[in-house]
């Protein structure tokens, strides 16, 4: 199977949408984008730079309302006072294109009734709200369901389901009732969100998506100006689980259905966000005076290592998942990226990109589930040993000089192993400065145990195991 085309510096398949000025959205030749939806709303929980900067944007570019829902009541009340918001589009070669996008509206988290009302009226919503927030959400959502199982069956209150009243929303000629399914679109980078959401709210339509939109963080001063206003890169793919919807899938050229939805996560995973992470890891390695993600691009010998590491893990995919993605596929992919991680305008820093270890290096996540399907299929994993290795080094600061508080336990836990005090260098037997003694090896093994959820006991995690710590044959 082909991967989904998508064309730098593009917004790739979509008729180019612009504003006539009143924050209503058109077309090129004038017509209003979207009309085949009629303006149905879409229910988006999370109102931060994904849910704004990409499933907003592109549902409203196709005729939804979003209705965003968040606990940010200053945002809340700023989106319901413009109707309308302003995505800035910064592009690798360095300009910038701004959005007017609406008419949207925005509900308080902590308002039941207004959630409610807007779940209840909708055939879609959708999520972005990260994995501490996710549970609550589903909850919610788990709610409504409810309430659409006793309409359908006229129970609950003793009314039968006819002369219950419903809650519609015109569409054209026809009417979205509450009693509709509804589909669940996950915009996260949440691992197991798929399951998570299929066991919280087993009857509704779970749609996985692969989100590979980078967002830079909005300067303060910006910030406190324009609370509406976000920052994004012009890359407005949103791949979708094509198995997963109980409605039709909405017409929002934006979307790019696929299945089996697990192999695009697992690219997303193994080599977007580790071409990422790995970026910061080695680039801080090799010179922590390096501040940005561009900065560590322009430096062939980093780019070369980074697009290797990146190299290694598409074989793995390939055999992973045999028939889905081809050679040239995932080389066009992994050139894209290289190409978007140099973009000049959108300001990554090496310490947001490597930040937060502890997640960046658990199960499953993006080094430790590529280095297992390395293993698992015979490929030398040496490429992710380097990256592991300078992650447990990395403490490269912010711009006021403090390095994430939640990794420093970490830091000081590598330091520990050697008796020495956490460093920039961090030099012990597991980030490859010395070999390990006697006394370090157990120590070791229980760190790496701990982070990253090793099995001494498991054969392919003792060989990575040993790799990792240098032991000496």
């Amino acid at each position: 199977m082909s991967k989904p085309t998508h064309p730098r510096n593009s917004n790739p398949g979509s008729a180019k949408s612009a504003t006539d000025g009143t924050g209503v959205n058109t077309n090129t030749d004038g017509t209003a984008a979207g009309t085949n939806t009629d303006h149905e709303p879409i229910v988006i929980f999370g109102a931060g730079n994904i849910g704004r900067s990409f499933v907003g944007q592109i549902f409203s570019l196709a005729g939804f309302v979003p209705v965003f829902v968040d606990l940010d009541t200053e945002l809340v009340q700023e989106l319901n006072r413009l109707g309308r918001y302003t995505v800035v589009h910064r592009h690798p070669d360095g300009r910038e294109d701004r959005l007017e996008i609406g008419p949207v509206r925005a509900v308080d988290a902590r308002d039941e009734e207004s959630v409610r009302q807007a779940l209840a009226s909708t055939r879609y919503a959708a999520t972005s709200v990260g994995a501490g927030a996710l549970p609550a959400v589903l909850t919610v959502i788990a709610r409504e369901m409810e309430r659409r199982r006793a309409a359908q069956h006229g129970t609950g209150s003793g009314e039968s389901a006819a002369s219950r009243p419903v809650h519609v929303l015109p569409r054209g000629n026809n009417t979205v009732a509450r009693s509709s399914p509804l589909d669940i679109i996950l915009a996260e980078n949440v691992h197991g969100a798929g399951e998570m959401a299929r066991a919280a709210v087993p009857d509704a339509g779970v749609v996985e998506c692969s989100v590979g939109k980078m967002v830079p963080l909005i300067p303060a001063e910006i910030r406190a100006r324009e609370p509406g206003t976000v920052y994004a890169e012009a890359f407005n793919s949103l791949i979708v689980d094509r198995d997963g919807w109980k409605n039709p899938i909405p017409p929002v050229p934006e979307l790019y259905p696929v299945s089996p939805i697990a192999a695009w996560i697992d690219r997303k995973l193994y080599i977007h966000n580790l071409g990422h992470a790995a970026t910061a890891y080695l680039a801080y390695a090799e010179d922590p005076a390096i501040r940005f993600i561009r900065q560590a691009m322009e430096d062939r010998g980093i780019r070369a290592r980074v697009k290797g590491v990146m190299e290694r893990c598409a074989d793995g995919l390939r055999r992973e998942h045999p028939g889905v993605f081809s050679e040239d596929d995932l080389q066009e992919h992994i050139n894209d990226l290289l190409y978007r991680f140099a973009g000049k305008t959108l300001g990554d820093t090496i310490h947001r990109v490597g930040r937060d270890l502890t997640r960046k290096l658990a199960p499953g996540d993006r080094v430790m589930g590529a280095l297992r399907m390395l293993q698992r299929h015979h490929l030398d994993t040496t490429p992710l040993e380097e990256v592991y290795r300078a992650a447990l080094r990395f403490d490269a600061p912010d711009d006021e000089g403090n390095v994430y508080p939640p990794d420093r336990w970490l830091l000081d836990r590598a330091a520990a192993l050697t008796g020495t005090a956490a460093a920039p260098a961090g030099a012990t037997a597991l980030t490859g400065a010395a070999a390990p003694t006697p006394a370090d090896r157990p120590r070791a093994f229980s760190l790496l145990q701990e982070i990253s959820g090793f099995n001494p006991e498991d054969p392919e995690d003792r060989a990575i195991l040993e790799r990792l710590i240098r032991a000496e044959t």
